[in-house]
Parts: C-alpha cells; structure tokens; sequence
C-alpha cells in the first residue's frame, strides 16, 4: 500500500490559469503536514474531462452484451496499450471489469507474467491497497445506520486541557473526521520506515501502539482535507474497540454478507495461487504478509469478479444477499458528509465524489499494483480496473473516467 504521488509540476503548468489558483487547503486553516494526495488527482480528472474529445458512436438497442463488450475493448485499445507500454509502468497485464444494467463484462490485456502467456482471469486476486478503505467506511457505516455511532461524536473523551492523537486542548477528534481525512493527522505515522516500499505492510498494532502514545496533535480538527492513511488505521482499531471484534473478523465478516468470497485480508493456500504477482517494471516485487498495524487503510485483497458483485449491489442492480440493514448500509456510503474532499471533490463515505462527472471513485497503489474504482449511480455504470504493476502518478484514474463516458454513450436507450 503506498499513497499516490503528487501532481507533478510539468503537468501542472500544462492546466488552466483557474484550476492552478485553486489549492487544498484554505491558507486560513492550520493543518499537519499531508500529502495533497486528493487535490491533485481531482484537478487532474477534471483536466482530462475538459480537454478529452471521446467519440460518439450509435449502438443498436438489440446489441448482445457480446458485442458490446467486444465494441468496448476496441476502444480502449489504444489507450490501454499506451497504459501497458509506460516505460515507467511496463505492467504485464491490465483487467477492466464494467457493470451497466444490461449486465457485466470482464476485459483483459497481456499476461499475470513478464516472459509467460498467463491470461488475467475474472477470479484473479489482487492487492487493493488504498481501495480498502471503501470497505473500512462501510463497517463505520454499518454502526452509523444501527444508531450505535453518531459522526460528531468524540471517537475517545478527553480532558479539558489533554493533547494527544485523539485531542487537541481537550477538544476531541470526531468519528466524521477520521472518515472524511480531516482529522489534520499526518498522512502517514512518523515511526514508518519511509525508505522500505513494504513498510505500510511491515507496521504491526504494536507500532500503532507506539505512535499513538507518543504523538501530540498541534492543530485542532477539523481541518481542511489531508489524505491520511495512518488516519484510517486508527479508524480500524477504533471499530474494533466499539464492536469488541477485530478489525479481520468484522471485514470477514461484512464480505462474507456482501457475497463476496474473494475478498479478504488474509488469503487461504488456494486464494494465495491466485494472486497476481507484483511487479516494479520487470522486476517482482517479493509478497509481504500484512502485519495488522494499518490493514483498515490498505490490506484487502480481491477480485474482478468481487468488485463487479460489490458494485452491483451499491448501483442497485443486484439486491444485497443478506438483509435490508445492509442494503441501506450501503446507500448509506455514497451520501455526502458536508465535508470537502479537494477541488472539485466532496467527502462521501470512504469515496470521493468528483463533482463535474457526478462519479465516486477511489484508488491504490501497491508496491507492485494499482486498482481503481469508480461508479455512477445515475447512469448505475462502474468501472474496476486492476494491475499487478507499480504505477506512478496519476495514469489508471483518466483512463477509468474514459471508460466511464464510453459505457454512458453505449446505453441502448441513447
């Protein structure tokens, strides 16, 4: 699991004079350093669907899904193979899952090996990374619609003078704004050994532990967006207070509901056959268990075939296997919090909400993989797209918007 990297500035002078004026973070409001990680991709989408020129083509409404999912792959062709091809990227392979109310379809490109023919299967596991927390949201979710959580509640009482991670001069950090990367926590712990690429896999609860005694906020919350993954391990570890179940067993537990199989922390000897491996360029990267410390921010592994299921319920193409509670759990998620997630982002719950697309979407990046999520209740399309392949900067994110657009203009009724 490894936060996205900033835009960088080559592309940031390429944007419009009034996208550059528009920042973060409010000058006015203090803030722990963060990484702009939400700032710079919702500026970065919204430059893409400014500047893009996708073709309009006419579908027959007698279309079999066959030949849409052909037509589809046609034109991403190109698109794809420039995503493969990246000097900086060189993946093996690349899946796109798509979902739209005529039904799903699985598109594969090259192979799980560099030097192998080994087609990406639809029940091919890959690391989500940072697409957990969709998932850690959705069990504060479950709280929430049970009555057992309000979002402004403390998520731990403080002393009217204390300052510590969970208070600031006695006033207390709020569930909302752990959820929504306000908490003007830092992005990552300050004990994490930022010069090992596993390092967010290799941090146990003990050094949590240990970060959690030592640190002392100095600025109180909440602050204006401030991605944070250490802000979300301490969102796991707080679940498993409130419920008195560990944060593993409640993820068990929620996917086992969800029907969804291949969705876990800890794979079994089957499962772990069907990882993809994972790759910087040529090079495999060597697979580290997770240790626990901040699995709610990053340790899911999972599936095409998972994550188009998963879709299929919050779209409402799919009811929930299990209960009514979970089906408004799930609604639940993709309200808006109030809270502003960057330009052109709001705050959902765990998704951001790219305003311009009415898209929620969200990514992450492995130390050998990519996966990006996104979806569009209106139109009830998604898009899940997932490779065993370090990515650097913001390449995955554009071409899932561009995915997005053309299962929009391939809907029989258009």
């Amino acid at each position: 699991m490894a936060l996205e990297a900033p835009l960088s500035e080559d592309f940031h002078n390429l944007m419009p004079e009034r996208q550059k004026k528009l920042t973060c973070f409010s000058p006015n409001r203090p803030q722990e350093k963060t990484r702009p990680f939400g700032c710079s991709l919702c500026s970065l989408l919204l430059f893409f669907l400014n500047l893009a020129t996708l073709p309009v083509w006419a579908q027959k409404p007698e279309q079999s899904q066959a030949e849409r999912q052909k037509t589809l792959k046609q034109r991403l062709e190109a698109k794809v193979q420039d995503f493969l091809r990246d000097p900086a990227t060189l993946a093996p392979g690349l899946q796109i899952g798509v979902i739209t109310p005529q039904g799903k379809s699985y598109l594969a490109w090259g192979s799980l090996w560099h030097g192998k023919d080994v087609p990406p299967q639809p029940d091919t596991l890959y690391e989500l990374a940072s697409l957990t927390k969709p998932f850690t949201a959705l069990l504060l979710a479950q709280l929430f619609v049970e009555g057992q959580v309000k979002l402004n509640d403390p998520v731990k009482p403080c002393s009217p003078t204390e300052t510590s991670v969970w208070c600031f001069r006695g006033q207390p950090l709020t569930w909302l704004d752990l959820l929504t990367h306000s908490s003007g926590l830092p992005s990552l712990p300050e004990n994490l050994d930022l010069g090992d690429p596993q390092a967010t896999r290799r941090y146990s609860p003990q050094d949590l532990a240990a970060f959690e005694q030592g640190f002392k906020r100095t600025v109180p919350a909440p602050t204006d967006f401030g991605y944070s993954t250490l802000g979300y391990g301490l969102l796991g570890q707080l679940l498993a207070e409130k419920t008195g179940l560990s944060f593993a067993s409640q993820i068990e537990d929620l996917t086992a509901r969800l029907g969804l199989p291949d969705t876990r922390l800890q794979l079994s000897s089957e499962q772990f056959q069907r990882l993809a491996p994972g790759y910087i360029r040529t090079q495999l990267v060597p697979y580290f268990a997770d240790e626990g410390g901040l699995s709610a921010s990053g340790g899911l592994k999972s599936t095409p075939r998972d994550l188009l299921d998963f879709l299929a319920q919050i779209l409402q193409i799919e009811q929930a296997p299990s209960s009514p509670l979970l089906v408004k759990t799930l609604a639940q998620t993709t309200q808006l919090t109030g809270r502003r997630g960057a330009p052109f982002c709001q705050m959902a719950w765990g998704w951001q909400y790219f305003t311009p697309a009415g898209v929620y979407w969200h990514s992450g990046s492995a130390a050998g993989g990519k996966a990006f999520l996104a979806f569009e209740p209106q139109r009830q399309i998604g898009v899940v797209i997932l490779s065993n392949a370090r990515v650097q900067g913001f390449k995955m994110e554009p071409l899932g918007l561009h995915v997005l657009e053309l299962l929009g203009e391939m809907e029989p009724n258009k």
